[in-house]
């Protein structure tokens, strides 16, 4: 082929063989649909190339590129939405089929913050104007080499711009959390895993937490995660508003680095609390009633306080921080999502959060919807109740909520036998119990359809009598 055919190779004329690596690569964690928005369609459309391929039995990504190569788009046009989306493996498919001068565009390099959010802020502008006509795309040959330069090399002012767009939150100069964590000291770090590590620190004579996530090098793409979950974090921390949710007071970035500061909860978790970590005491009957009603409440405003629900994914006692009143907030919203208006379920294409907290209709089907957290909160209060594991290799059912199936909470006797022994309790503390495994076991029915929804729980938890020994020592 000459340069000027390969420059102009219609889409419809693509490689059987290249057409075939590209769609698997597309399919993979729904990229195409990123790449739909950038074509411009509809949201509607997008969802109808989902079902024709279900029910043609085909790859989705194909039927989208048949779709647009109706429109006389060519292959150089797909490496340059494949550019913008930074999706380097897909370009490295089509590129013996696009001229040699646009080769530059494929640019494997560390996924760096910045430029993350400059993609999250160009999607969003795409999504905005989802109805204007593909041929707007590429509308001079100028306007691509321009686009192009701006997505190779952001310029600091306009990424400032763009993240002050999409998150309206207060950048804090990252020489000032250094000072206020004692220059990243070990003896401030309050917990670490995969995303990274939390340090406590005072800032601006508040006592905060920073949680400071890193690029590091993987195969497996994760660190790209989570510096994504990061910012989507960010994003809806910013946006919720709430006496049980953990408010969050700015961020900082630097490089490969994201620090995002938050409100510091001294009263640690409620993982922490159950399984008596750092020898703090146990939990009071009172305590624990209130936490119940906290998390239902905090729950019920992220499924009800906009018109499309925002559904956490990873409620478990490790993301319920307390604080010196056991007052509960919830946090790490790095998994979650929004749901469809009516909270219709929607499909995923992998699972996500912590296996003993997730339903089946998840796990096995990848269906997303406000039901996950209503059965991850039953497995919480199981835990409240019990002071049982959610998974425990030692027990004949691993996940506690398998064993939870078993009880027959009607009885008082087989309350007396389950209930959590470790704080002293009486007949009103009893019916607590009683109560918390009745809502957990509708919370975790096997039908996400006949689980309540979190207000009516709350509610069931706010109409309890309270008829507890008022002697109760407070942790």
């Amino acid at each position: 082929m000459t340069s000027s055919t390969i420059d102009h190779l219609d889409l419809t004329k693509l490689p059987v063989t290249e057409k075939t690596k590209l769609c698997a690569i597309l399919d993979q964690n729904e990229s195409w649909m990123q790449l739909a928005k950038l074509m411009m369609f509809p949201e509607f459309e997008i969802f109808d190339m989902k079902t024709e391929a279900d029910r043609k039995r085909k790859s989705t990504s194909e039927v989208l590129l048949a779709k647009w190569s109706r429109h006389g788009h060519n292959v150089t046009e797909l490496f340059k939405l494949l550019a913008l989306m930074q999706d380097y493996q897909a370009m490295e498919t089509i590129k013996k089929c696009v001229d040699v001068r646009y080769h530059v565009w494929i640019k494997p390099v560390p996924p760096h913050l910045t430029r993350l959010i400059n993609k999250e802020a160009s999607i969003k502008i795409n999504n905005a104007n989802e109805n204007a006509q593909q041929s707007q795309i590429f509308a001079t040959q100028k306007n691509n080499e321009q686009n192009n330069n701006n997505n190779n090399q952001v310029p600091k002012a306009d990424f400032r711009d763009n993240l002050k767009d999409l998150l309206n939150i207060p950048e804090i100069p990252i020489e000032e959390l250094a000072q206020a964590t004692d220059n990243w000291s070990e003896k401030n770090v309050l917990g670490k895993g995969g995303f990274g590590t939390v340090y406590k620190g005072e800032w601006l004579s508040t006592k905060v937490a920073v949680k400071k996530l890193e690029y590091r090098e993987s195969r497996s793409g994760t660190s790209r995660d989570y510096l994504m979950q990061s910012l989507n974090e960010l994003r809806h921390l910013n946006h919720c508003r709430h006496d049980n949710i953990l408010p969050i007071y700015g961020y900082a970035i630097k490089d490969e680095t994201c620090l995002v500061v938050y409100q510091y909860l001294a009263g640690g978790s409620l993982e922490e609390r159950l399984s008596r970590k750092n020898y703090r005491e146990s939990l009071t009957w009172l305590q624990r009633w209130n936490i119940s009603k906290g998390t239902a409440r905090g729950l019920q405003y992220l499924h009800r306080f906009s018109v499309k629900p925002l559904i956490h994914g990873d409620i478990k006692p490790a993301n319920l921080l307390l604080d010196t009143c056991c007052e509960v907030k919830i946090g790490d919203f790095g998994l979650t999502r929004e749901g469809h208006k009516q909270d219709d379920y929607q499909e995923l294409s992998r699972v996500f959060g912590t296996r003993p907290y997730l339903p089946h209709e998840f796990l096995n089907s990848h269906l997303f919807s406000t039901k996950i957290d209503v059965f991850s909160f039953g497995v919480v209060l199981f835990e409240l109740a019990t002071g049982l594991k959610a998974h425990d290799k030692t027990r004949k059912s691993l996940f506690l909520y398998d064993h939870m199936s078993k009880i027959d909470e009607s009885s008082i006797d087989n309350i007396k036998r389950i209930i959590d022994m470790s704080t002293p309790n009486d007949d009103a503390c009893l019916n607590l119990c009683q109560l918390m495994v009745y809502l957990g076991k509708k919370c975790c029915d096997f039908n996400p359809n006949f689980r309540p929804d979190m207000f009516s729980v709350l509610k069931a938890l706010e109409a309890f009598n309270p008829v507890i020994k008022v002697h109760e020592r407070e942790a």
